[in-house]
Order: structure tokens, then sequence, then C-alpha cells
């Protein structure tokens, strides 16, 4: 047996035993590795495999197909088949390795003799020489060490026994023939023998190789050449081939990468290539050849199924619709179980970058150099930013040159990023500004339009890389996710920057710099002098350091030069960074302030307004506390929200030192903090104002109080002494300006008696306290205000005490009641006072006015308002019904206007009795005619007092008695009451109105007709209605027609006939005294009646 194929058969069983092994591992293996996976059968792309075993046993299929996009895991089907179905013997060649190249599109037939080549080598170096001995491809033979080792004692044992067969030999070596002539002979001639029969059948076996392997390239027949050589490899390593197959007992030949070459011609070979294999009568089997390619190698449906026997398809395991679950998925798995929270951190920029991803072995290869970047960057001390790591991992995988080029500072991902100044100059142009030094790269081209920038347009990045820069996955910072950094590493950007200073070459502040420490290393002492020193990072470094020899060339030309925007750029940086929570990193601050040179007050508040809050910042931070000026002083009272919106670890330590040694006046208190609000309630670091007084209020209550329940009962309440006496000290003030108008009406009636007191002692101030006390609600009783004094200690002379009444009466502190009112008129002086007592009755007269009037205070009350015109007439009005039960005579209201005397007889104040009348109507007949009609009831009826003419002519002639009331009063009327003429013309009236002779006898009615200067018709109408209503005899009615004028009254005087005027009366008084037998008839001529006796 031959050494070697022990030596195979010894490899395949250890392969054999650690399949178990493998198997075992192959999911964790897979997880890693970017080879071909095995495929569970119960997969859903397991389905091919089944499709690829079904056909192999079937006679007719010969060329199948496995078709699919790249990365869709057709390696992973042929490994799983290979596995799963070993009855077949498969041999794979794969195209990965052969690249083209410029030369190979202008000659096609050069790229497929490379191709037919890599496949022949493929082919036949798969095997070993001794298992193909005939081929004529000649390759290094290696004997192995044992086997050389064996050749060379058979040699040397062939050359002893020969030599013990030749005299001649032993002859010359004595000592050798000696030593064996005893009884090796024997033995040394069978070995020879042996030898040579071996070495014969060598040299045999040799030379029938050698001749059965002679190939005629060219025939030459009388001076024809004939050349039996084809031009394709395949055809022309036929013999090979087929003696390959011959040699050997593959049967499945797997071809991959063949689509990576767009050559449809190359599968016409192999196809010809597999029909000569399969209809070759020297191969005893069918040989199948499976190709897998992707689907759009053929554009032509009908050439792909045309050239394949059976086609079946794999379906891609990702897309860009779950990408981005694949690539998270991939990446959990890579992780350790207790350290995935950086996993959180990647979701937006896994969501964002599997877009591109659509390719699972090259998913799977970002997983693993993700993973590996990140394990070994950590491991090195990097602060990672994990979005941005993964960025430049995703670069790497589409654009290796870019990233190689970026790892060394050049290639257009570099210069894109260099382009900086450019984009930032772009910036300031289309926005119109002096800002952006500070914006991320990103967000500086994100700001401007990317197409008006020539210099980008020329570098043509690829569309994923320019927006790896655009999203901020890389900027500035890459050189920290492309290469492991150390401390003597400067990268080429800050070498740049450090050879330009170097040179005093001055940059942005904010001058980007991959890191200042490397460049700090190789920056001189004579930079610190210039104005290059002034950059942010440097200086921020060189605090650190506390090199105060630099520090102090920085700090000169800085106040030589005024710099304050620097000042003020560094002090953001360094806010920004919160790095300064170190003290030592204040380390500039404090020499700038501490130099002779210092910057004043004025110097900073009066600067560029776009850096004045942040100098103004460092100004309260460094110099306030030592340094102060009444003008800052006077900028930090107007600006206390400034002061509370600090928010550096130490600042409120450093507030409540300010507080204390200056004692600001805040204008508006700011702070929320206990500790401030303790420091400002102790030294009264506020103007006492509503809100500061509320502030501080909230602060000692632990509770919000409103601005309206906000009094000085409430602030007394609280307790606090130093507040108190800050109050009280500036008490008209606070009256005025804390405690305003919008404030609750609820102090309490020992602060109010208390202010009282205060504003009588305190005369010159004494506004405040009055508008104060107005906006309360409590009130007293004016009687009892001195016993409420005393009772609060309060005691006052008595014109002191008068004094505190009236401006009571002022403030609307006194209850409204008749009481108060009769206590003002005994107890103040008469004069101005009784204006103010007037008010005080105007101002309560709905209360009085439903307030009984003491009957004790009822006379004194009358006289002192009802008998004067002191009072509104709408308050006289109002109050004289409580004045009702008192009675007062006639010739008392002389003072009194017409309209307020008719008041009091409408209240019955004044009584009716003959003294009243006769008062009246010497006086006033309007008010006497008022007076009369008010006591109408008591007049009509009869009366011990007789009525005057006068009374019953106004009575009667007044409308404002109604008939029936006049019918009374005419009945009870005497003939003497009849001599009036108005009454008479009245009396005539009613009777007309009434159709009734009222119940007048025939005296009183005579004496109507007598003195009534009524027209005749009037007179004569009221005969005709006593003829109507009386049956009279002839005498009383002469004497009746006597009382009528002429010519009626001659009527009863003739006996033969009488003429009167016609008219409609006239010929009514003919009819009834017709009617009456007083006379015979009556005629009517020519506008007269003509009567008949």
């Amino acid at each position: 047996m031959n050494i070697s194929r022990v030596r195979g058969y010894i490899q395949g069983l250890r392969c054999y035993i650690s399949q178990s092994k493998q198997t075992a591992n192959e999911d964790q293996q897979n997880a890693f590795h970017l080879a071909p996976c095995r495929i569970e059968k119960d997969k859903p792309n397991y389905r091919p495999i089944r499709d690829i075993a079904s056909q192999l046993g079937h006679p007719e299929v010969k060329n199948i197909g496995l078709t699919g996009p790249y990365g869709s895991g057709k390696s992973s089907i042929l490994k799983t088949l290979q596995q799963d179905y070993p009855a077949f013997c498969y041999l794979t060649i794969s195209l990965a390795n052969l690249t083209s190249n410029e030369d190979d599109a202008k000659e096609p037939d050069a790229l497929g003799q490379r191709i037919e080549t890599q496949i022949l080598q493929q082919l036949i170096y798969r095997e070993t020489k001794k298992r193909l001995p005939n081929s004529r491809i000649a390759r290094i033979h290696h004997v192995p060490k044992i086997e050389l080792n064996l050749r060379t004692l058979a040699f040397v044992l062939s050359l002893i026994a020969l030599s013990l067969n030749l005299p001649s030999l032993t002859g010359a070596l004595p000592w050798l023939a000696e030593l064996l002539t005893t009884n090796v002979p024997t033995i040394a001639q069978i070995y020879l023998i042996l030898y040579l029969v071996y070495i014969a059948g060598r040299t045999a076996k040799y030379v029938i190789l050698r001749t059965g392997n002679v190939r005629i390239r060219t025939l030459h027949l009388q001076g024809l050449e004939l050349q039996l050589e084809r031009s394709s490899i395949l055809m022309q390593h036929l013999d090979e081939i087929i003696y390959f197959f011959q040699a050997t007992s593959y049967n499945v030949i797997i071809f991959e990468d063949l689509d990576r070459f767009n050559s449809p011609e190359l599968f016409v070979k192999l196809r010809e290539l597999n029909q000569l294999l399969n209809r070759s009568k020297t191969i005893s089997r069918k040989v199948t050849f499976i190709y897998a390619v992707r689907d759009d190698l053929f554009p032509e449906g009908e050439k792909r199924t045309k050239f394949f026997d059976y086609i079946t398809t794999v379906i891609p395991v990702i897309n860009s619709s779950n990408s981005c679950d694949m690539l998270k998925k991939e990446l959990e798995r890579r992780a350790d179980k207790e350290e995935v929270s950086w996993l959180n951190e990647l979701d937006p920029c896994i969501k964002d970058l599997s877009f591109y991803i659509i390719d699972m072995r090259l998913l799977q290869n970002i997983a693993n150099e993700f993973y590996q970047y990140k394990e070994t960057l950590e491991a090195n001390g990097n602060t990672l930013d994990y979005p941005k790591l993964l960025g430049m991992i995703v670069l790497k995988n589409y654009y290796p040159m870019l990233f190689f080029d970026l790892q060394v500072s050049k290639g257009d991902v570099y210069e894109c990023i260099m382009l900086r100044e450019t984009f930032l100059e772009q910036y300031q142009e289309e926005n119109d500004t002096e800002e952006g030094a500070t914006l991320p790269l990103s967000q500086l081209m994100a700001c401007i339009d990317l197409d008006e920038c020539e210099e980008l347009m020329e570098l043509q990045l690829p569309p994923l890389a320019l927006y790896l820069i655009l999203s901020g996955y890389i900027d500035e910072d890459h050189h920290i996710y492309t290469s492991l950094s150390y401390d003597v590493y400067i990268s080429p950007n800050d070498r740049r920057f450090t050879q330009e200073l170097r040179i005093s070459k001055s940059h942005p502040y904010d001058h980007p710099v991959d890191s200042i420490a490397a460049c700090y290393e190789y920056i001189p002492d004579t930079v610190y002098g210039t104005k290059a020193c002034l950059h942010i990072e440097l200086i921020h470094h060189l605090a650190t350091k506390l090199s105060d020899k630099r520090m102090q060339k920085v700090v000169d030309h800085i106040l030589d030069h005024k710099a304050w925007d620097f000042i003020a750029q560094y002090y953001e940086y360094w806010r920004k960074q919160k790095t300064y929570k170190k003290p030592n990193l204040g380390y500039p601050f404090d020499k700038l302030f501490a130099s002779s040179k210092a910057p004043t007050w004025d110097d900073l508040a009066s600067y560029d307004e776009q850096y004045r809050n942040t100098l103004t910042e460092i100004w309260i931070r460094y110099a306030e506390l030592e340094h102060s000026t009444p003008e800052s002083q006077q900028w930090i009272e107007a600006n206390c929200q400034f002061l509370a919106d600090l928010d550096w670890p130490d600042a409120e330590e450093l507030l409540m030192e300010l507080l204390d040694k200056h004692r600001y006046k805040f204008e508006s208190l700011a702070f929320t903090t206990a500790p401030l609000l303790e420091t400002a309630l102790m030294h009264s670091t506020y103007k006492l104002t509503t809100q500061n007084v509320l502030r501080i209020a909230n602060h000692l209550t632990q509770k919000p109080i409103k601005e309206e329940n906000l009094n000085l009962t409430l602030i007394y309440g609280l307790g606090d002494k130093t507040l108190s006496k800050y109050i009280n000290d500036n008490l008209p003030h606070c009256l005025a300006n804390v405690f305003t108008e919008n404030t609750a009406k609820e102090s309490s009636e020992a602060t109010i008696l208390t202010l009282l007191y205060m504003a009588v002692k305190d005369k010159e101030h004494q506004a405040p306290f009055r508008d104060y006390l107005k906006r309360q609600r409590i009130q007293f009783h004016l009687d009892k205000l001195d016993g409420n004094l005393k009772e609060q200690g309060l005691t006052l002379p008595d014109a002191e005490t008068r004094q505190a009444e009236i401006l009571a009466f002022d403030c609307d502190l006194i209850h409204t009641n008749w009481e108060g009112v009769h206590h003002y008129l005994h107890e103040f002086r008469p004069g101005s006072t009784h204006k103010q007592l007037t008010q005080f009755i105007e101002d309560g007269v709905d209360t009085l006015a439903r307030r009984d009037v003491p009957k004790n205070l009822l006379s004194d009350l009358f006289h002192a308002f009802m008998l004067n015109e002191s009072l509104l007439s709408n308050t006289y009005e109002k109050l004289l019904p409580r004045f009702s039960a008192h009675r007062e005579d006639a010739e008392h209201t002389h003072t009194l206007s017409p309209d307020r005397i008719k008041l009091l007889i409408d209240h019955s104040i004044i009584p009716l009795s003959p003294d009243a009348i006769t008062y009246w109507s010497e006086r006033n007949s309007t008010l006497l005619k008022y007076y009369l009609l008010h006591y109408r009831n008591k007049l009509i009826e009869p009366f011990p007092t007789a009525k005057s003419k006068r009374i019953v002519a106004i009575l009667l002639t007044s409308k404002a008695l109604n008939p029936d009331e006049k019918k009374t009063l005419i009945q009870h009327l005497t003939p003497e009451y009849l001599e009036e003429e108005q009454v008479c013309n009245t009396v005539i009236e009613l009777i007309l109105a009434a159709n009734s002779p009222l119940g007048l006898p025939d005296e009183p009615l005579k004496k109507l007709f007598i003195h009534s200067t009524l027209p005749d018709q009037q007179k004569l109408k009221l005969v005709n209605l006593l003829l109507q209503q009386n049956n009279y005899q002839d005498e009383q009615i002469d004497q009746l027609l006597i009382l009528l004028p002429k010519p009626y009254n001659n009527i009863g005087r003739s006996r033969a006939y009488a003429v009167i005027q016609y008219t409609k009366e006239g010929e009514e008084l003919c009819q009834l005294l017709k009617e009456k037998g007083y006379i015979n008839s009556f005629e009517r001529q020519k506008g007269l009646i003509i009567i008949s006796y």
C-alpha cells in the first residue's frame, strides 16, 4: 500500500471523528464566519435542496440551474446538499478568485481562455499524481520523509547484495566480504533478485505510461500541415478531462461564480462538455453539472430554459425591508448578553443604514467588523459613538479604498471633511451671519446648497459616502474609528495645524483638531504670546497643565488686544464640555482679572452684543466679588433673573457671598432655591414690590399665595421678624406700592386699628394709609371705635380720636347705621366734617333705608337732615320713609323745596290742620292744593272745622278727585258754599256728566243758576235734566224757568205765545213742557220756535 494513501486515510478518519463536534458547533460557527452555512430541513429555504436532490437521480437531467441574486444563499444550499445527500460524489469549481481586467473587455476570447484554464486546473489539480498517473499535465511530486528513508534503505541493501555477487566489488572491499561470507549470501541474492524485479517493473510501467500519453499536435502529409489542436482550452484537454472522470468517481460537478463574468458563451461550452462526458463510453456513469448563477444572467428567458434541464430558484432572506431586523439580530448574536445596552443607542442608526444593505454576506461582515472594531477600540480606552462606528464600518465594506485613504488622511472622503472652511464661508454668506464656526460638519453641510459648492462637486463622492458625511456618521473625529490612537500619534490634520502654529499663523478659535494633547507637545513657548495661541482647545488643555508661564503670555496678549470675543467663546466651549466642574479650569479667568490691566465692567458690558451675556457671566463669576463697581451692581439689581439662571456647580455659593457682601436691592427677585431666598431675606436684598414680597412669602409658607390674597395681616402672620421689620420701616412705601389695589380686603381688625393709629400719628404720609384702608372689608361701629383702639392698647387723645374716626369715615371703615350718624352729629365739630357725614349717608343710603331710626334719635336726625337740602333728592326720598312716624308743623318746612315738602305731605309727616291750610293759603296755593288733595278723604266727609269756599273750589275743580268723591262732597255742601262761581260751574258740569242732580235740594240748585257763569246752553241742559227726573207742578216749573236767562225765562211769563231761538236744547225743553202740559204746542219756523199755550 502506498504510504501517502495511508496518510490520507488517517486524515479522513480524523475528519470523521471530529464531524460530530463540527455539527454540534455549526450554529455558533455560522454566527461569526462568512462561509456557507448549513440549512436545517425545517427551514423554508430547504426546498431547493430537495428539488436538486430529486433531479440528480433523473437520467435525463444533466444540467441544473440554481438561480438567485447575490447573497441569497446559493452556496449554503449547495453545501447542505453535499452534507445531506452523500450518495453522490461532488466536485465544486469556484471562480471567486479569478478577476477580470481592462484587457478582458477588449479581448473576450482571452477572458474565456482564462476561465477555461481555471476550470481545468481545479479539475486536474484536485487529485494527486498517483490518482491520475497517466495525466500529461506535469506536477511536482512530493515524496514523504518516511518513504524517502525507506527507498534510501532499499537502495543501500541492494548495493550490498550486488557486491556479494560481484567478486570484483568484494575484492575492493575485503572487510565487507569477510563480514557477510558465512550466512548472508543466500538472503542477499534473494533480496537482489526482488529489488531488480521491482526496478524492472517500475521502469516498464513508466515506459508504458509515457507511450500512452503521446499526443499528436501537428500532422505533416506531403507538404500539408494539419493542426489537430482545438482553440478551446477545455477541448484541447478533453482527453485529460475524460481521463479525470475515468480515474475518479465524481458524478456531480458544481460551478460557482461563473455569472461574475457575464459570459453566456462559457455556459454553452460547459453544456457541450457535459454532453461529451455523458456520451463517452469510457465513463460508465451520468455526470451532472449544477450551475449557481444569478437570475439575470440570461436576459431572455427562452435561452435560459433551453440551456438548463432543470431550474430551481432561491428566494433571498434579506431585502431593504427586513435588513434592519437582520442587522440588529446579527449584532445581538455577537454581543454579550450583559452588555447589550449599546444596541439601544444604535436603533435609529441601524434603521437608517440598513436601507443600503441588501446582501446577507455583506451584512454579516459588517456585523463582524463592527464588533471587532468595538472590542479593539474600547480595549484601547477609546470612548466611542456607536452610530459613527457603524457608519465607518459600512463605508469600509462598500468602499474599501475610500476607507483606506481616509486612514492615511487622503482620498475623496478626507478631502470632503477638509472642505469645512469652504462650507463655513458659504453658510455665512447664504445666511448673512458670522456664526456657524462651532456647528458640526454635517449640520453645516445641511444648511447650505451643496450644488453650489464646486469643490465638493469635483470630488464626485459616491452617494452612500456623501450620505454618511451629511448624516454625521463621518466627520472630523474619523481617526478615532479608523485606527488605534497612542500618545505619540499625531494625525495629519493636527500636524498641519501644529506646523502653522509654529510659524504664528492664526486660526479660527474653534478650528477642529483631532488631539490637542498631541499638538501641545510640539508647540513652542514663543507661540503663546501671539494671536496664533488663541485657540479654544489649546487654552483649555493649557489650563489643565497649570502652566503659569505660558498662560500668563496668553492672558497678556488677550488684555493687550482686548480679545474679549475669544474669552467669551472659550467660556462657552468650557461650559458645553461640562468640564467646568474642575476648579483649575477657571485658571485663565483668575489670571485675567488678577492683572493690573484687567478688563473693567464697562469694557465687557459695552462689547459686541453677541458675546455680552457670556462676558457678563464671566464678570459675575470671577470679578464681581472683589472688583464690583456701582455700574455692575446697578445692572445686577435690574437683572436678578440672569443670576438665577446661572447653573455652574458653585454658582449658588458664590451668589450667596455676593448678596452678603454687596447687599443688592433687586428690582425683581427671581431666585427659586431656598438658600438664596434665605440669604435675600436675611439681608433684605430686594426692593419692596408686590412680586418680591410675594416670592418671599411663598418661600416662608412653602405654599403658593395668590397676589390678590397678599396683605399686611398675612405678612405679620408669617412670624418672620426680619421681613416684618423691613415692611414696617418702609410702611408708607409698602402700602402704596406693595399692597396695591389688587390685594384682598382681608386685613384683620387688629391690623386696621394699628394702621389707623399710625396714620393719625404720621400725618405727613397719611395718603398711603388712607388708600390701603379704603380697600379693606372690616368695619367698626363709630360710637365704639375709641373703645376698639383702647382694647388694642392704642390710646389717643380726644382730638386724635376724632381724627381717627374721621379717617375711618373717609376709608369706609364705619358700619352704616343711625347710631353712628347720631354719634357723628353730637361728637364732631360742625363745619366741613358735616360734608363727610353727608357723604357717609349718601354711600350707605341703601343700608340706612332698610333700618328703622331709633325713636330717641328720630327728632334729632329729622331736623338734621330732613329739614334741609344737604342730602341728594334720591337719598332724601329713600330715607324719608324711615321718618314716617315723625310729625312736623308746616311752618318748619320753609327751608325745603316744594318737591321735598310734597314728599313730607306724601308720608303724612305734616298732619292735616287748619294752621297748615292757613299757612299754605297765605304762601303757596300749589302746595295748598297738593296738601288738600292728599287729605281729600278726610275733607269730603263732614268734619268739625268748616270748609272754606276756597277749599271746596279746590277740591271740586281738582282732577285728582274722581266723580264719586266729588258727588260725596257735593252732597255735604250747604247753600253758602254755592255762592262761588267756580264751585257752581263745577257742580253743574258734574250733574250733567252724571245725568243726575246728585241729591241736591231745590234751594242749592237755584243757587247754581244764579252764580254760574256757564253758557246758556249748559243751564238749559240742567233744566231739561231736572224736568226729566222730577214731576214738577206748574208753579215749580215757573220758578225753574225764571232762573233761565232771556228769552227762556219768558216762557213761563207769557200766556199767549212765546218765541225762542231754535236750538236742540230749546226744542228738547219745549217737548218736555208739552209732555207735562205746561204748553199746548210749539212750532219751528225759520230758525225760531214759536210756543203756544
